[in-house]
């Protein structure tokens, strides 16, 4: 059985606990890597566009325009496969850190444009079981999940949202310890309900008792 301790900072992985902080999480088997190899391609066209672009200055030359305006008409159905692709890792990690019987609820996946670059950003994933919340790092280079950030009770952390209109993005809050994790999406593409909603729901659920140590 795996688990967390109370306070979050160790983890049982079946045979010795493991500090939270020192958990690398493996390639877990995944139903879906369409979205995954989707945005990889997706990617590479908005680099093209920016290079482009830079190599245009001063000339009377546009192709970076017509790699640019593809990049913008399929940004929305790229970042939706991509997110659907990553909560499937995501609801495998739960299980991996967790266990089968304290499965994910809910959860986000951080992803948003940068222009500058033609690049994208995103690094942070949320995931809420009716005993936990967890805020996990995506390794940007392999598009895989891979460190712990916060392993926390839900009544040890509190979510807020705000909208980030103007010059943000829609944005989830998680503040723990001390500290703020921004899991950060695209207008249309995150969803904020479904987190909070189970958020509220595990505060008011009784908690299970830790692994023992």
């Amino acid at each position: 059985m795996s688990g967390f301790s109370e306070d979050g900072s160790w983890w049982w992985d079946g045979t010795a606990w493991v500090a939270t902080s020192q958990v690398v999480i493996p390639d877990l088997p995944v139903s879906d890597q369409q979205g995954i190899e989707r945005m990889d391609a997706y990617r590479n066209v908005g680099k093209a566009a920016f290079w482009l672009g830079l190599g245009e200055i001063g000339t009377t030359k546009d192709y970076a325009g017509a790699v640019f305006i593809p990049w913008l008409v399929f940004q929305r159905p790229t970042f939706r496969a991509y997110r659907a692709s990553m909560l499937k890792q995501v609801e495998a990690a739960c299980t991996y850190l967790l266990g089968p019987d304290e499965p994910m609820v809910a959860g986000e996946v951080a992803i948003y444009p940068r222009v500058w670059g033609g690049l994208l950003d995103g690094k942070l994933a949320l995931a809420v079981t009716r005993a936990h919340v967890l805020v996990l790092g995506i390794d940007i280079s392999s598009r895989r999940l891979r460190w712990i950030f916060v392993a926390a009770r839900p009544g040890d952390v509190f979510i807020g949202f705000h909208w980030g209109f103007l010059w943000g993005y829609p944005t989830l809050f998680v503040h723990h310890a001390g500290r703020v994790y921004q899991i950060r999406g695209s207008w249309g593409i995150l969803q904020r309900d479904p987190v909070l909603k189970a958020w509220r729901e595990a505060l008011a659920q009784p908690v299970p008792a830790a692994v023992p140590k």
